[in-house]
């Protein structure tokens, strides 16, 4: 009998395992399918409450809230990053004033 040894490659590794390896785009496209599904079942659950305060607090609470809390801390690299450039951008604008002279 013979055993193959099937390396395991980063793919496998990864806990991301079927992200690894595509693009922003598709990453950015899965996270907007769930996003979309997550607003439609907070909305199916709204609709199930007996008085229209219960359904919009019910949706606020369920749906908008975690949307709001996981969009805020999945775009605070992209946020630091832009930060980052705008503080680079303003120094090469400012020069040292000694050289002008």
């Amino acid at each position: 009998m013979r055993c193959n040894i099937i390396p395991v490659n980063a793919r496998q590794r990864s806990p991301l395992g079927l992200l690894a390896g595509r693009r922003a785009a598709d990453y950015a496209l899965a996270m907007h399918m769930i996003i979309i599904a997550w607003l439609y079942v907070a909305g199916l659950v709204a609709a199930t409450e007996p008085s229209v305060v219960g359904a919009v607090l019910s949706f606020f609470f369920y749906g908008l809230v975690p949307v709001a809390i996981i969009a805020y801390i999945g775009t605070s690299r992209r946020r630091r990053e832009s930060i980052r450039m705008r503080e680079r951008s303003d120094d090469d604008h400012r020069g040292d004033p000694q050289r002008d002279q």
